[in-house]
């Protein structure tokens, strides 16, 4: 450009040519003017500004008032209207602004925050200082105040966040400098400002440590824990933990300051991720399940993993690889050993169970599509191949200290796409094979107990009287069951019966048809003669040798008695995933449609609460699933159907929960469903795939299995599912510009929704329909009873998982 024009937008947006101030114009015009100012110099489409400006709910000309707002804008930053010096310029049907990231104030603090890191890298911390004061003197306020719509709301949560990051690398180096009395009143007075801001409440804590105020340090410790369990019923991250306990052991506070292998500042990589119109910070994963804690001896293999896990040497991916036979404990090693090496690993925990010894074992795509929304990448973002889901997993788990267990790997084809390349992350892998060809820093073979572990895990679960212990030191654990009294047979038989190898006292008691004290006397009972182990907290899990014994004593079960346990614990699971639902997608009348004869299952105060619940009954759900899809057509007919509407009741937060267990699900029961002459059972199934594919980015699938539902919907009279899978098919196309398509779908679904009352689904339909239209150019050729759509959105409530669809 000609003239030196540029623009500020770290505080209110202004823009200056040579030095003179130029007017911005009102706020939408403002907001116009940032849709074009931060998109990269890149040209922005009409529907990329309606959206910027209006979000879902445009107004009905707001083409017409886009162009008005870019000919002002032209006015005022071109006044001189030189064609060959113009900088608004037209590309398309939208617009482009012409400018560099040094003309924006924001693109100026980034620059210097990124050639700062490296020159403190380089060791160059005086001039890495100097850099930093200088990208915090462009701060002028709050970024972008007063400019309205959702594009400038993201951007806005962008630059605080880009604030906040150079904050911390500001007072980190303060610290290593030494300058600790210097930084603590401003600390201090940020950890005020952001209560919730771990990073700054470590680098207060360093810094009181580093002018010998340990008790006051340890009390900002406890101030943060308190706060986080008060109001989001979590406990600090890693990284505060480890410097508690840092300054409770003695470490002198110049040893406070640590680093991972490759040198980088030891912190957590924050993720943010749109939603709605604006971005949301979202946790670290957590994935790992519960040890067993009934988990003893193993502790020579358990020291060498734990010292390669952790070891501030390595050069490459700590990855280790656990092997052994069926039932030796593979799996409880890897979880032991994990959750004693995750505070090395802050920015996450992932798991899968590859399912190695099935038959269909785990497509690695599918996995790699579950870890990517499982760190927050949203769902229409995850690319459809294999090979591009593995680039993008791999690119987001650079810089970042993440732990992978991938559990029961078939072999190492399986696992090669699933392997991170960044020297900070760390991979746990099990499998019955040593996996030859796979790069592993440590191999711990697996065989039996030892006779001294036998009996240390006998004498940790002792039974009611003395457990007899005859394993022989390179054979397995033989325990004398004979005096199990049938009033405890009885009910591991039908524990067992099921399939499902993880209950709650209340899932038993369905199991059992017994009242939950009595539950919960008998799973005590038969954890206590080790059959049983823990999960989690009031969790109980079916043990190998369980399977054994009641084999052994009571034969094989009969397939009515069978169908009967697994029929208890499906009604439970389906009444209480009913209430959760009720929470997720209130007013849908879906609902209603669930086959739900099984008395009122467990009730929640908020969806926090009922996702939570679905999260902890993932092992219980999944399993009971998967037992129903694989009982034979013809015997006990009532149990797929109940299977396929309990995983339809949990899928609005399937997202949520981000457990490849429940997609895993699926697969099966669509084949058992198509082996049936059920149209209803089978329409459901589809739709439930066509939610999953969309789920994991395969479009194409969805779309296929959504019209498929549609055909088996209509077919079963079952006409709830027919109008969700309408609605998905809209998003769909929607989702691949297809909005002329698009429109005709939501129109559809919207009109189904209102012949049976269900307001928030006809809003939501007719909201999405008129919102495409205006995408596709067509805002002034709206059907009169669209305009009240969003009058019926307002007054429905909005809660997180709100529509039961492909979302």
């Amino acid at each position: 450009m000609a003239d030196d024009l540029r623009f500020h937008v770290l505080g209110p947006l202004c823009a200056h040519r040579n030095g003179v101030g130029v007017p911005v114009g009102p706020p939408q015009q403002q907001a116009v003017l940032v849709g074009l100012l931060l998109s990269g110099g890149k040209a922005v489409p009409m529907s990329g500004l309606i959206e910027a400006v209006w979000g879902f709910q445009p107004p009905k000309r707001a083409v017409t008032t886009i162009r008005t707002y870019v000919w002002r804008l032209r006015k005022l930053l071109e006044p001189q209207e030189a064609v060959d010096r113009s900088v608004l310029q037209s590309a398309g049907d939208g617009y482009r602004l012409a400018t560099d990231s040094s003309a924006v104030d924001a693109g100026s603090a980034q620059s210097l925050m990124k050639r700062a890191v490296e020159q403190r890298r380089a060791g160059r911390t005086q001039e890495a200082g100097r850099l930093l004061s200088a990208s915090l003197d462009l701060w002028r306020g709050e970024p972008l105040s007063g400019v309205p719509g959702p594009f400038a709301a993201r951007q806005r949560a962008r630059l605080e966040e880009l604030r906040i990051a150079t904050l911390e690398e500001h007072y980190d180096l303060a610290l290593e400098s030494g300058r600790d009395r210097l930084v603590v009143p401003e600390l201090t007075d940020l950890v005020g400002a952001y209560p919730l801001n771990e990073r700054f409440r470590c680098l207060l804590m360093r810094a009181l440590c580093g002018v010998g105020r340990q008790t006051e340090a340890l009390d900002v410790y406890q101030d943060i824990r308190k706060l986080l369990l008060e109001e989001q019923g979590i406990d600090p991250g890693a990284e505060l933990i480890a410097l508690q306990q840092r300054i409770l052991s003695g470490v002198p506070p110049t040893d406070l300051l640590h680093g991972d292998p490759d040198g980088k500042p030891d912190r957590p990589a924050d993720l943010t991720v749109p939603v709605g119109s604006r971005r949301c910070r979202v946790p670290p994963p957590a994935q790992l399940p519960a040890e067993d804690v009934g988990f003893v001896g193993r502790q020579a293999e358990v020291s060498h993993l734990c010292a390669a896990l952790t070891d501030p040497a390595r050069s490459a991916p700590a990855a280790v690889g656990i092997s052994g036979a069926a039932s030796v404990g593979k799996t409880a090693l890897a979880l032991h050993t994990a959750h004693r090496v995750k505070f090395a690993f802050p920015d996450g925990q992932l798991y899968a169970d590859l399912r190695g010894a099935a038959k269909v074992p785990a497509d690695p795509s599918a996995v790699l599509a579950g870890f990517l929304l499982s760190m927050g990448v949203p769902h229409q973002v995850v690319p459809d191949g294999r090979d591009e889901r593995r680039d993008l997993f791999r690119s987001m788990l650079d810089a970042r200290r993440v732990l992978l267990v991938l559990d029961d790997a078939r072999d190492a084809e399986q696992l090669r796409d699933l392997m991170p390349t960044s020297v900070r992350c760390g991979v746990i892998v099990s499998a019955r094979s040593h996996l030859p060809g796979l790069a592993l820093s440590e191999r711990a073979g697996l065989d039996r107990l030892s006779l001294d572990e036998a009996v240390a895990l006998t004498e940790k679960t002792p039974g009611r009287g003395r457990v007899s212990v005859t394993a022989a030191p390179d054979g397995p654990v033989g325990r004398d069951h004979r005096h199990l009294m049938p009033d405890q047979l009885a009910p591991l038989g039908r524990l067992t019966a099921t399939g499902v190898p993880d209950f709650t006292v209340r899932s038993a008691a369905a199991v059992l048809m017994v009242d939950e004290p009595t539950a919960g006397r008998v799973l005590e009972a038969l954890r206590a003669d080790s059959l049983l182990g823990s999960s989690g907290p009031g969790r109980y899990r079916v043990r190998y040798v369980a399977r054994s014994v009641a084999g052994a004593r009571l034969g094989r079960p009969d397939q009515a008695e069978s169908d009967r346990a697994l029929r208890g614990l499906l009604e439970h699971l389906l009444a209480t995933a009913c209430n959760a639902f009720a929470l997720a997608a209130p007013g849908d009348p879906v609902q209603d449609a669930f086959r739900l004869r099984a008395p009122v299952g467990l009730s929640f105060p908020d969806f926090r609460q009922a996702r939570e619940w679905v999260r902890s009954e993932v092992p219980t759900i999944s399993g009971a699933a998967l037992q129903a899809a694989r009982r034979p057509a013809g015997a006990a007919e009532e149990l797929l159907p109940r299977a396929v509407d309990l995983l339809i009741a949990v899928s609005p937060f399937a997202g949520a929960v981000g457990d490849e267990r429940l997609r895993a699900a699926v697969p099966p029961l669509v084949r058992a469903a198509a082996k049936r002459n059920e149209p209803r059972t089978l329409g459901r199934a589809q739709f439930l795939y066509a939610v999953t594919a969309y789920q994991t980015g395969w479009l194409t699938e969805a779309r296929t299995y959504a019209d498929l539902a549609i055909n088996s919907a209509r077919q079963g009279q079952d006409p709830f599912i027919a109008r969700q899978a309408l609605h998905g098919l809209g998003m769909l196309a929607r989702a691949q510009r297809r909005f002329d398509e698009a429109v005709t779908h939501y129109e559809k679904a919207a009109a189904m929704a209102k012949r049976w009352g269900h307001l928030s689904g006809e809003a939501t339909s007719a909201i999405n329909a008129a919102l495409c239209r205006a995408l596709a150019g067509w805002a002034d050729d709206v059907p009169p009873d669209q305009d009240k759509a969003p009058e019926r959105w307002q007054a429905v409530e909005n809660v997180p998982g709100h529509a039961c669809g492909l979302c």
